[in-house]
């Protein structure tokens, strides 16, 4: 019962301070705003781009080619062994004559020409194609695990393509974080500043309640909540800006061009997101009133 009366007095206190404050406090929050909202766009585009990319990934065609005279047992034992990998959606196999039809369809004017050669030149191969779940790392193993197979004799796959997709979405990770990560302390410093000159507008109550005993904490916890509760409601105002830019994106920018609106995918960010980014708020709230309450109130 004293813990929660001890809450309610502490957030009542709160809340008198920053509609007290409230001049002061918009500017923090307008900061925090702005600076969750763009690591939030950064978030979102690295959460899109993963998501074109592992779509690209599946559509890039793996085929293990095998050597000549492998068995119809062999071919089995790869099958399934292709298969039992959750990975792979779907196992193609196809034979020295499938390969060369395809050919002869694909390629007619040249269709005399296999024909000279009197001898079929097109292996066995399997294609493989992954499912939803794949990335690169899965794409790999499976590549490096099947060359190791001794009736395996070549793997057709655009390894280096692949690479230089994951060093742009890393690319565009830091960005966001570097970014990010100065406006964050920029949201930080603000609060730190904004917090202060509220306790400094409670000096003599400050005052009072150590004179009649008042631990320290008992002190600094409205103070602290007042951190928190800019830091929520920045996460919050942060998650509708991101929405509206993002709709006004989808209406006015994306029809523009194509290409633009095959890269967007995801509609919003993922409940976890939106949760991260609130909680980071609250965070940066709190750091920011802890730093100014400590020195504060030692001041004191």
């Amino acid at each position: 019962m004293i813990l929660f009366q001890n809450f309610r007095y502490f957030l009542s206190e709160a809340l008198h301070s920053l509609w007290r404050s409230r001049a002061r406090n918009l500017l923090s929050l307008a900061t925090i705003t702005i600076s969750l909202a763009v690591t939030g766009v950064f978030l979102y585009l690295s959460l899109n781009a993963r998501a074109v990319v592992r779509a690209w990934v599946r559509d890039i065609p793996m085929i293990f080619f095998l050597r000549e005279g492998t068995s119809e047992a062999e071919v089995h034992r790869l099958r399934e062994k292709f298969m039992s990998n959750p990975m792979v959606q779907r196992v193609s196999y196809v034979s020295p004559a499938d390969a060369l039809a395809r050919f002869r369809t694909a390629y007619a004017r040249f269709a005399d020409l296999s024909a000279e050669l009197g001898e079929n030149p097109f292996p066995a191969s399997f294609e493989v194609k992954l499912g939803a779940g794949a990335s690169r790392a899965a794409m790999q193993s499976i590549v490096d695990e099947m060359r190791q197979q001794r009736s395996v004799s070549d793997v057709q796959f655009d390894e280096a393509w692949v690479k230089r997709l994951d060093a742009s979405l890393l690319l565009v990770d830091a960005a966001g974080i570097f970014l990010g990560g100065i406006l964050m302390l920029a949201s930080i410093f603000t609060i730190s500043n904004v917090i202060r000159l509220n306790i400094y507008s409670y000096q003599e109550e400050i005052e009072i309640m150590m004179l009649v005993g008042a631990t320290l904490g008992f002190i600094r916890a409205p103070f602290l909540i007042e951190g928190a509760i800019q830091g929520l409601f920045g996460g919050a105002l942060s998650l509708g800006a991101l929405a509206v830019l993002l709709q006004g994106f989808l209406r006015y920018v994306a029809p523009l061009n194509p290409l633009i609106s095959s890269f967007v995918k995801i509609q919003f960010l993922p409940f976890n997101a939106c949760i991260a980014v609130i909680l980071g708020g609250m965070i940066m709230g709190l750091i920011g009133s802890a730093t100014s309450v400590g020195k504060v109130v030692r001041e004191t």
